[in-house]
């Protein structure tokens, strides 16, 4: 398969966020091109005369004032709700464009062209589908029954067409019915077959140095226990370093002198996306650890980076600081959450493993507290300590309790599981209000850091 040089933002933007591409190794129905109108024919193969979209717009200023993080929190398939996000991000710098008269008539923007890194967990959420742009190749299907309009390549619209279609690939349903809870007790929920093979469908033998914008992937390591990012820096559309973080282990004899940084970013390392990327998704008792490849021809052993936090933006800072020498107080960052319930956790202070599993909740326990204290850390740090100004770190997320009135039961369930491909209708929904309240927060941050 030929490749082309094109984004790891294209790879990582869990949003359909890249458009540049444009060619696609498998397309969900309905999915159009952009480049020609789409096939139809009177036999029913697709829409006749289907439309065209408007070229994709760069608009940005060349040396912004801010350098803009998209930081996507995991979440399984509650990254639905990101998608309905990311589509009202992608309209807000389409009106800021259209208000500034830089573009005229029918155009597009690809959101990988306004955002200088992006940092996401290929966690089971839209890290999965953040692949799927950066597939090269075409396989575009028609669905001949729904009717629905086409969609552009690449557009968040897109993205959460391919969550609702391949989603019960990714977590596909147990054929032991009620008696797969007891099997997970001993193994991991799924296997890694239907996560392979969406990753392989999407990304082929693209690698890290195949990107045009700076990206980070975090996992963990078990051999040593660490968190590892794996990364690609980017300039002028094309990647002039690829590699991975290493920690550094202090010693208890080290002499003390001038501080250096634990993270070490080692560079001249090239990897497989869909490597890091299946890898990045395998969170402990859900799958099996994965195994990526170094040039030197071992290979390491990882699972999920969501063990540290599934919200990596403390990652995305440390490396624009450490390996991009940004300085903080130069940094917009926009972290979009995927949704939260906080259960009553009284029920079982008493009880063991089990209970703490099932009825304590205790992976979605791990995944969403530290998501949220993560981001109350980087709050205080950008409001308390550099005294940003307002919106330039900003958090798009819900969390609810159990006695939460905006949801009836139904979309409380959704919120509560990470897995469940039957939710998809009740996430979307939940997005489309997250996006309606959080409309004003984000007109700001397009307005006053992506485009200023």
């Amino acid at each position: 398969m030929a490749l082309t040089r094109r984004g790891v933002c294209e790879v990582l933007i869990g949003a359909g966020l890249a458009g540049q591409a444009r060619r696609l190794a498998w397309a969900p129905p309905a999915l159009a091109r952009q480049e020609r109108p789409n096939p139809g024919g009177a036999d029913g193969s697709g829409p006749a005369n289907a439309p065209r979209f408007g070229p994709a717009v760069k608009a940005r200023k060349s040396a912004p004032k801010y350098k803009t993080v998209l930081s996507l929190d995991g979440g399984g398939t509650r990254g639905v709700i990101s998608t309905k996000v990311l589509e009202r991000v992608e309209e807000k710098i389409k009106d800021n464009i259209r208000r500034n008269g830089l573009a005229e008539g029918d155009f597009e923007v690809d959101l990988a062209d306004y955002f200088d890194l992006v940092a996401s967990y290929f966690v089971t959420k839209g890290g999965l589908s953040q692949a799927w742009l950066s597939s090269d190749g075409e396989f575009v299907e028609y669905d001949r029954k729904s009717g629905m309009p086409p969609l552009r390549a690449g557009s968040a619209r897109a993205l959460e067409m391919i969550f609702r279609l391949k989603a019960d690939e990714i977590f596909p349903a147990s054929p032991l019915g009620p008696l797969a809870n007891l099997s997970a007790v001993l193994n991991p929920k799924y296997g890694l077959e239907g996560l392979n093979y969406v990753m392989g469908r999407v990304l082929g033998d693209l690698t890290l140095g195949d990107a045009q914008t700076s990206v980070l992937m975090p996992t963990f390591e078990l051999e040593t226990s660490r968190p590892v990012d794996f990364w690609a820096d980017c300039s002028g559309g094309e990647a002039t370093k690829t590699g991975y973080t290493a920690i550094r282990i202090r010693q208890l004899g080290d002499k003390g002198g001038e501080w250096e940084p634990d993270r070490l970013f080692k560079s001249g390392n090239d990897f497989s996306i869909k490597e890091v990327a299946v890898a990045s998704a395998a969170f402990p008792s859900l799958y099996p650890a994965s195994p990526i490849r170094y040039p030197d021809g071992t290979t390491r052993n990882y699972s999920d980076g969501g063990l540290i936090s599934s919200n990596p933006t403390t990652s995305a800072l440390s490396y624009m600081q450490i390996q991009r020498q940004v300085p903080l107080s130069k940094l917009a960052v926009l972290s979009l959450g995927c949704g939260v319930v906080l259960p009553n956790r009284i029920s079982v202070k008493d009880k063991g493993i089990l209970g703490w599993l099932n009825e304590g909740q205790m992976i979605p326990l791990f995944l969403d507290q530290k998501s949220e204290y993560m981001q109350s850390i980087v709050d205080g740090l950008f409001y308390k300590v550099l005294n940003a100004t307002p919106g330039q770190y900003t958090r798009i997320q819900i969390a609810v309790d159990q006695d939460n009135k905006f949801f009836d039961e139904d979309r409380m369930g959704a919120l509560s599981s990470a897995d469940d491909f039957r939710e998809m209708d009740d996430l979307a929904m939940i997005g489309g209000e997250l996006a309606d309240v959080s409309d004003a927060a984000i007109a700001r941050f397009v307005d006053d850091f992506v485009m200023a």
